[in-house]
C-alpha cells in the first residue's frame, strides 16, 4: 500500500468512526457529519458537538485539513479510544453558542447563482426573426378532449 493509500485509508477509516458515533449519540442512524454546515447542522439541530479535537489539525473537511498519514493515525487513535467523541450540549451552552454567533440563520449555506432568476432559453433578437431560432409554440394541447 502507497503513502497517499494509507491516508485516504486512514480518512475513511476516521469518517466510518464519526459517522457511527454521531449516529450513536443522535440515535439517528441517517445522519452524517457534514463539515461545511456543522454548527448549523449538527450542533444546533441535534445538539452535539466535537470533543477532544487535536489542536495541531484544523477543525474542517479531512481532505482539506491534513495529508500527513502520522496526524492522522493520531486523530483516528483519539476516535477509537473516546479522547476526541461526540458529547451531548447542555441547552446553556447552545444559548451562549447562539450569543457568540456559531450559528448564524441568516447567512445562506451557499450563495445564489449568479443567473438566478433569469429565464433561460434561446436568446434572439424580436427583430431579426431568422429561420434558425423560431419562437417557441406549445407543441400538444393542454387538455385532451375525448371524442367519445
Amino acid at each position: 500500500m502507497t503513502y497517499m493509500q494509507k491516508v485516504h485509508w486512514t480518512r475513511a477509516e476516521i469518517r466510518k468512526i464519526m459517522d457511527l458515533q454521531l449516529q450513536q449519540v443522535t440515535r439517528k442512524d441517517e445522519l452524517r457529519m457534514k463539515w461545511s454546515t456543522y454548527w448549523r447542522d449538527i450542533v444546533y439541530e441535534h445538539a452535539v458537538a466535537v470533543e477532544g479535537w487535536p489542536d495541531d489539525i484544523p477543525f474542517e473537511n479531512l481532505s482539506s485539513a491534513t495529508s500527513s498519514l502520522a496526524r492522522l493515525e493520531l486523530l483516528c487513535v483519539k476516535w477509537m479510544v473516546g479522547t476526541t467523541r461526540f458529547r451531548s450540549v447542555p441547552l446553556e451552552e447552545l444559548d451562549l453558542m447562539g450569543l457568540a454567533g456559531k450559528f448564524d440563520r441568516t447567512k445562506p449555506v451557499r450563495p445564489p447563482r449568479a443567473d438566478d432568476g433569469l429565464i433561460r432559453g434561446r436568446r434572439r433578437d424580436p427583430e431579426k426573426r431568422s429561420k434558425r431560432l423560431r419562437p417557441y409554440y406549445i407543441k400538444s394541447r393542454l387538455v385532451c378532449h375525448s371524442e367519445s
